[in-house]
C-alpha cells in the first residue's frame, strides 16, 4: 500500500498521541499517514507499506537500520528515515549505546534540546542533519492542547480519590528486574557499560523508598499519594501491601503520566524525564536519592541538582516544602529542551514536507539496506504464523511468550499487556484525532 509517511511507534502511552498530531498536521495538507506498532504489527508494516518517509522511535546502529529498511521493495527506491531518538537522557555509562552509529548517522535526527544536539555532532553527525524541534511531548502541556488531558473529577471518580486532599505523585522508573541474561549481554555489547551495577544500584534504592512511601501515607492520613509505575515495571509484593493497610496509598498505571502530572500537586521522581513534565506543568518537583546514584550512571540532567537524601526531608518537602523549583534542575531542563513558538509537532510535520518536496539534504547511499527476496520471504513466513497463532489461540505472540515463556526476550513489554495490548488501533487513534477538531 502507498503511504506518504509510516510512523512507527513502540510505547503506546509514551509515543501514540505524538504520532497522531503529527499525522493529523500532515492530513490537513493532504499528505497520507500510516500509524503501526513496531511490537504488534512490523513485519506487517515491512511487507504491506510503500512510504517515501519513515518516521522510526530509535535507530542505534546499521542492524536498526537493516530491520527498518524492509520496509523498501527494491534498491532503487530513496527512502527518507527520520529518527525521533525516543530516547535522548545520556549517562557517562550509556552514551556509546544511546547515539547512532555507522550508517545510522546519516538519517535525520530529531533533537530535543542543545544537549543532545551538541552530543550528535560530538558523535560525528552532521549537523545539517540534526532538527532542533523541542520535544513534541511537551507539546501537550502548552496552552491550546489541555484539553487533551483527563480532568482531577473524572480520576477522583474512577479512583475513589478525594479531590480536596493534596495529591502526591511518585512516577516510576523500575523496570531492571525485567532485563534477561541476554538482553543485559546484549546492552553490554552496545556500549551500555555498567548495566549490572546500574540494575543493583535501582533494586536497592527502589526497597528503601517502598518504606518511605509507607511512613509517609501512615504519618500523613490527609494525603493522597499515587504511585504510577513504569509501563514496563514489575509491581511488588511489599508495593502492593501498602495499598492494603492504607487507603490514602494507589499504584496506578492507567492514562499516560501526564494526566497524573497535571492533576498532582507535588511531583517526585528518581531519575526520570517525568521531572521535565513537572517542570513544564508549574508542579513542585522533588528529586529524590535515598542512595547515590554512581556518577557513571547519573542522566546529565541531574548533575549538580539538589536531592533529597533522607526520609526526613522527603517529608518536608511533600507534606510543608516550598512550591519553588532547584533554580540549578530548572537550568539542566532549559538545557535539554528549547523552549519553541511553535508546538513541536508542527515542525517534525514541516519537515516532513520538506522531505517529500526533496528540499532537504540526505545521504542516499543508507538505502543500499534493502530486503533480499529470502529476507522478505522470511518475513511474510513470519507475518503468517503471527496471523495463524493470533486466529486459533485468539492471543498475540508477546501475550503466549508471558504464559509459556516467562523469560522471553518480550519480558521487558509483558507488565504492559495489563493494561490492554499497548496495539495502535483505529479507535485510539480516532479518540486522540477528534480532540484536534
Amino acid at each position: 500500500m502507498k503511504v506518504d509517511v509510516l510512523i512507527l511507534i513502540e510505547f503506546v502511552n509514551r509515543e501514540l498521541e505524538v504520532a497522531v498530531a503529527i499525522k493529523h498536521s500532515l492530513k490537513t495538507k493532504g499528505i497520507k499517514v500510516k500509524i503501526i506498532s513496531t511490537l504488534y504489527d512490523y513485519s506487517k508494516a515491512m511487507l504491506f507499506y510503500s512510504p517515501k518517509i519513515l518516521i522510526v522511535p530509535y535507530l542505534y546502529d546499521d542492524n536498526n537500520l537493516k530491520k527498518f529498511s524492509m520496509v523498501k521493495k527494491s534498491n532503487t527506491e530513496e527512502l527518507i528515515i527520520i529518527n525521533m531518538h525516543q530516547e535522548q537522557m545520556v549517562t557517562k555509562s550509556n552514551v556509546e549505546f544511546v547515539l547512532p552509529k555507522g550508517l545510522a548517522k546519516n538519517v535525520l535526527h530529531i533533537s530535543w534540546g542543545d544537549t543532545f544536539t551538541q552530543h550528535l555532532i560530538e558523535n560525528s553527525v552532521d549537523n545539517n542533519l540534526i532538527y532542533q524541534t523541542g520535544s513534541p511531548r511537551i507539546d501537550f502541556y502548552r496552552e491550546g492542547m489541555t484539553h487533551f488531558s483527563i480532568n482531577k473529577e473524572k480520576l477522583s471518580s474512577e479512583f475513589k480519590l478525594n479531590s480536596e486532599k493534596k495529591w502526591i505523585l511518585f512516577a516510576g522508573n523500575f523496570p531492571h528486574e525485567n532485563f534477561t541474561e541476554d538482553v543485559i549481554t546484549t546492552l553490554e555489547k552496545k556500549g551500555n557499560k555498567g548495566i549490572r551495577k546500574r540494575i543493583e544500584n535501582a533494586l536497592e534504592t527502589r526497597g528503601i523508598l517502598i518504606s518511605w512511601f509507607e511512613k509517609l501515607v501512615e504519618n500523613n492520613p490527609d494525603i493522597e499519594f499515587i504511585y504510577r509505575p513504569h509501563p514496563s515495571e514489575n509491581l511488588t509484593e511489599e508495593l502492593l501491601k501498602i495499598t492494603k493497610y492504607y487507603r490514602n496509598f494507589h499504584v496506578i498505571k492507567k492514562y499516560v503520566l501526564r494526566d497524573w502530572v497535571i492533576n498532582c500537586d507535588v511531583i517526585n521522581v528518581w531519575t526520570s524525564t517525568s521531572v521535565v513534565e513537572g517542570y513544564f506543568a508549574n508542579k513542585k518537583v522533588n528529586v529524590v536519592r535515598p542512595i547515590e546514584i554512581p556518577s557513571d550512571f547519573e542522566m546529565e540532567l541531574f548533575r549538580g541538582v539538589n536531592y533529597i537524601n533522607t526520609y526526613k526531608e522527603f517529608e518536608k518537602h511533600n507534606i510543608q516544602g516550598s512550591l519553588s523549583n532547584d533554580l540549578g534542575l530548572v537550568e539542566k531542563i532549559n538545557d535539554h529542551y528549547s523552549k519553541v513558538t511553535n508546538f513541536s509537532f508542527e515542525a517534525i510535520s514541516d519537515l516532513v514536507i520538506e522531505g517529500l518536496k526533496n528540499n532537504i539534504k540526505y545521504d542516499y547511499k543508507i538505502n543500499q539496506f534493502y530486503a533480499s527476496f529470502v529476507d522478505r520471504f522470511r518475513l511474510l513466513i513470519r507475518f503468517f504464523v503471527e496471523r495463524i497463532i493470533k486466529l486459533v489461540s485468539g492471543q498475540s505472540v508477546i501475550k503466549l511468550s508471558k504464559l509459556f515463556n516467562p523469560n522471553s526476550r518480550y519480558r521487558r513489554y509483558f507488565n504492559i499487556l495489563e493494561n490492554g495490548d499497548d496495539k495502535v488501533t483505529k479507535g485510539r487513534i480516532s479518540d486522540i484525532e477528534n480532540k484536534f477538531k
